[in-house]
């Protein structure tokens, strides 16, 4: 494998790409990187896949597992979220990795929904990783999120947030926990800030 800045029209691109061969045939791949160092970590990573890759063909089940996340931020603030997600180092080290966005109108219909009080954008990725990282993968897209005010999709993956930060981010966050122990007093069922929450599917 190799990474370099290809020549195009005489003039060398700007962008380095990733060569390889797999099953024979030679492959060129753009690493949408501009700085060696990133791009060498794209070179690593694509090496790992294609050796995993080969494994699967023999028989040999590659050691992962599906980890996803899911923040949502208020729609207005789409378009900054998507300025500060391309240029972090969670894309800067994820190169060709899906991150979904979908959009939901403002719902009163619940105190501490993703859409409760304002009409969002919901980030959400669903990655098949190696075991080991399964629980850091999405350290780097969580701190970004949590910088703009995200709020935790309660079934994924998530940091546990103090209770001021979850203040903030749900303005009726008071009202939930009055209704919470009028219905729940002994507390049998946790309160959302007290875990994080993981899914995590082989």
């Amino acid at each position: 494998m190799a990474v370099y800045r290809p020549k195009r029209n005489g003039e060398v691109s700007k962008f380095f790409v990733c060569e390889f061969v797999y099953q024979g045939k030679r492959f060129q791949e753009s690493t949408g990187a501009t700085s060696k160092t990133v791009a060498k970590e794209y070179e690593k990573r694509r090496k790992a896949e294609l050796e995993r890759a080969a494994k699967s063909v023999k028989g040999e089940r590659p050691q992962e597992v599906g980890v996803t996340m899911q923040y949502s931020v208020a729609a207005s603030e789409a378009a900054l979220a998507m300025e500060r997600l391309r240029a972090s180092d969670f894309a800067k080290l994820n190169p060709g990795r899906i991150v979904e966005m979908k959009f939901l109108k403002a719902s009163e219909q619940s105190y501490l929904g993703p859409n409760s009080g304002q009409d969002a954008v919901l980030f959400n990725t669903y990655w098949f990783v190696e075991e080991a990282v399964k629980l850091t993968v999405f350290d780097l897209f969580e701190d970004v999120m949590m910088r703009l005010g995200g709020r935790p999709h309660w079934g994924k993956l998530h940091k546990r947030q103090d209770i001021e930060y979850l203040r903030r981010i749900y303005p009726e966050w008071d009202q939930f926990e009055t209704v919470r122990a009028k219905f729940d007093p002994d507390q049998i069922f946790d309160p959302p800030n007290r875990q994080s929450h993981v899914e995590a599917v082989s």
